[in-house]
């Protein structure tokens, strides 16, 4: 709907202008309109997106650190790794599974046993 609206808006200036109508202005405004939502989608993603960045690239980082069946300790919690998935380590523990973000390991010291 929104690419269509877009459309509509264009051909609505192309007609103005093909009638003889100055769009300089139009045009101008139109420009910087567009450009500010592009630039607040941009920082809401980028910023939104910086955890889950920083657990996938801890999550690279510690599949050459711990293997499948490693005892670790991390905090208060102790359990084996089942397996490091895309943004989280994944122990099972006495309790049960847990999902562990991995950037927590970047920012609590671990043990490996």
């Amino acid at each position: 709907k929104l690419a269509s609206g877009f459309i509509f808006l264009f051909m609505g200036i192309i007609a103005m202008s093909t009638v003889g109508l100055d769009t300089g202005i139009l045009t101008a405004n139109l420009t910087l309109i567009i450009g500010g939502v592009v630039l607040a989608a941009a920082l809401a993603g980028g910023l939104g997106g910086r955890d889950a960045m920083g657990n996938v690239l801890a999550a690279n980082q510690l599949r050459s650190a711990l293997k499948a069946g490693q005892s670790v300790m991390i905090d208060d919690l102790s359990g084996t790794v089942e397996r490091i998935s895309a943004t989280a380590v994944v122990l099972k523990t006495s309790t049960g599974i847990m999902h562990i973000p991995a950037s927590e390991f970047q920012r609590i010291p671990f043990t490996v046993g």
